[in-house]
């Protein structure tokens, strides 16, 4: 298991940083009153669904084979799945994010999926797919959060969060969080 990092960077699409205005910090996920903060993902796993759907048709009552075609094309899908600490803080920021976990999917800004820590020897699927992305559309500026700048050599994906999913376990101290990341970028 790893350690994966999350930032609502506050930009709306994947053009340069240079032609758009960031949305403000009370519009990005991780908001805690007076400034963004990544979210780290504890235990955190990936893995990669391809972007692409094949249809097979049969052709009944015939020794034909099954004929495939190409019939829509989707966006790469990253499954990311982590644990949480079952705490509820309902006062000031609370370092459990469940409030700002919550919020990736709504925020409309897109979001940086990243390894918290880089050049182990077995990298995560992240660091491997994020490698092209070093001269991506953060190359002339990285995003920043009040844990400090995204350096533009962390290999990240760009993207956005849907489908967050929690899933309770009566004896344990941990929820098991899961999230579709769609690259778009």
């Amino acid at each position: 298991m790893s350690q994966l990092t999350i930032l609502d960077t506050g930009y709306i699409s994947n053009t340069t940083l240079a032609s758009q205005t960031q949305l403000g910090d009370s519009d990005r996920a991780g908001y805690t009153g007076a400034a963004v903060t990544s979210l780290i993902l504890k235990n955190s796993a990936a893995s990669l669904n391809g972007g692409v759907n094949i249809e097979q048709k049969p052709i009944i009552g015939s020794l034909v084979d099954n004929t495939s075609s190409l019939v829509s094309v989707n966006a790469r899908m990253i499954k990311v799945s982590f644990v949480l600490k079952k705490e509820i803080t309902t006062s000031g920021y609370n370092v459990n994010n469940v409030l700002e976990l919550l919020r990736l999917e709504r925020t409309s800004g897109l979001k940086l999926l990243y390894p918290s820590a880089t050049g182990d020897v077995l990298p995560t699927i992240v660091e491997a797919m994020g490698q092209a992305n070093l001269a991506g559309i953060f190359s002339d500026g990285s995003p920043t959060d009040d844990n400090g700048t995204v350096a533009t050599t962390t290999p990240y994906l760009v993207g956005r969060v849907k489908n967050i999913s929690w899933n309770d376990t009566s004896k344990g101290n941990f929820w098991r969080v899961g999230f579709d990341f769609v690259i778009s970028g």
